[in-house]
């Protein structure tokens, strides 16, 4: 039990800490973009294949750049840089997707 303990103890403080040098503001964003950059990875990959299964190429090809940006963005998050992942994801992966549902029409 105290192994389980220790890595339970090990995955919180990962993905609950922030950085030093960060502002309050900062900590708060940089530890909801490094819980949710993952998720965000492992939803558009899961959704390349249900859409391939669907033929729906438009939106498996989508999901690809999807996953490729996700991950950008949790590797330059995890290196303290916020700013570029977040405009990446306000940018290129939100309005990428209603064109994408657009294109499959």
């Amino acid at each position: 039990m105290k192994v389980l303990s220790g890595f339970s103890e090990r995955i919180t403080k990962f993905l609950l800490k922030s950085p030093d040098g960060l502002s309050r503001d900062y900590a708060r964003f940089y530890i909801a973009a490094r819980l949710t950059y993952p998720f965000g990875v492992m939803g558009h990959a899961g959704f390349i294949f249900i859409f391939w299964h669907l033929e729906l190429m438009v939106l498996a090809v989508f999901n690809i750049f999807s996953v490729a940006i996700f991950m950008f963005a949790a590797m330059q998050s995890n290196r303290g840089n916020m700013r570029l992942p977040s405009l990446l994801t306000m940018i290129l992966e939100i309005p990428g997707l209603f064109n994408a549902n657009y294109m499959k029409r």
